[in-house]
């Protein structure tokens, strides 16, 4: 698990990417396996084959994947417009009321 006080970019061609805590925003691009992010201020996420799933996103939000669900959090209204794809799975989207 990765945790930074700035931007992360993670690539891999298989495997996790698992980012805990992120203070700007995350770029992950991943050809076969799972992205988790538990905190940023900002997502732009990609998987081929796996789930994505975003516990708390403070601003804009893009995540596609081929095969697999998108779970998304925001921990505010967002601001900015976001975007969210898969071409096989669910997508669960949770805004604060206020």
């Amino acid at each position: 698990m990765v945790q930074a006080g700035n931007v992360v970019i993670a690539d891999t061609a298989g495997g996790p990417i698992d980012v805990g805590y992120a203070k700007g925003m995350v770029t992950a691009k991943n050809s076969g396996g799972p992205i988790q992010v538990g905190s940023a201020s900002g997502a732009r996420c990609e998987s081929a084959n796996g789930a994505i799933h975003l516990t708390s996103v403070g601003g804009s939000l893009k995540a596609s994947t081929a095969m697999g669900s998108i779970i998304a959090r925001f921990q505010t209204q967002p601001v900015a417009e976001s975007f969210l794809s898969t071409g096989a799975g669910d997508i669960t989207v949770w805004i604060p009321s206020n």
